[in-house]
């Protein structure tokens, strides 16, 4: 278990309280992606209805096909509720310092310098997202001590995005640079890592 010592206050820091020469303050604004909390409200709401509305009819009909239809509606309407209390937590934050990515309920965090290449693409059609992903010179050395669902989760990032450490971009997320403005998001973190990728 690691303590750390507490900075000092401002009674106890004994210099000048002008910091505007500070290089550790980020100078340019964090680029933020997160789950689209609407979305989720919406779809959440309305498989929860459908939901209601087939435990009705199994209860008065007792057909399997109608509890079956009853169970995987629920389970819908739970997986976009939880992902509408899970939309204040962002997925991703970028600044001037690096990057840092959740895996999970784990988060991962690279400086400029450990990154190759980030890739932003647009969402080619309704069914397929754009993705953006962050592509590190040692994958191993970026998901070294994840824990299992971390882990998971970046494989299946993997298979569905085609990188380790990517986010969807489309209809489930919204960016800090505005919904679906894919070029402002490349500038932005184009603008934050200035050439260090």
């Amino acid at each position: 278990m690691q303590h750390e010592r507490p900075g000092p206050t401002d009674e106890e820091y004994g210099g000048p309280t002008d910091r505007s020469g500070d290089e550790t303050l980020l100078a340019g604004t964090p680029v933020v992606v997160r789950r689209a909390a609407g979305l989720s409200a919406v779809i959440g709401a309305g498989a929860s209805a459908i939901a209601i509305a087939y435990l009705w009819r199994a209860v008065e009909t007792g057909s399997v096909l109608d509890w079956a239809l009853c169970v995987a509606t629920a389970l819908i309407a739970g997986f976009y509720l939880s992902g509408l209390l899970d939309a204040r937590t962002p997925l991703v934050v970028a600044d001037d310092l690096g990057v840092r990515i959740r895996l999970g309920r784990q988060w991962r965090g690279l400086p400029w310098e450990a990154v190759g290449a980030v890739e932003v693409r647009p969402r080619r059609s309704w069914l397929q997202d754009g993705r953006l992903v962050f592509r590190p010179h040692s994958l191993a050395r970026a998901l070294d001590g994840l824990e299992v669902r971390g882990r998971r989760h970046a494989a299946l990032n993997q298979r569905l995005y085609g990188g380790a450490l990517a986010v969807p971009l489309g209809l489930p997320t919204r960016t800090s640079t505005g919904w679906q403005d894919i070029a402002a998001l490349a500038d932005a973190l184009g603008a934050l890592a200035r050439g260090r990728f």
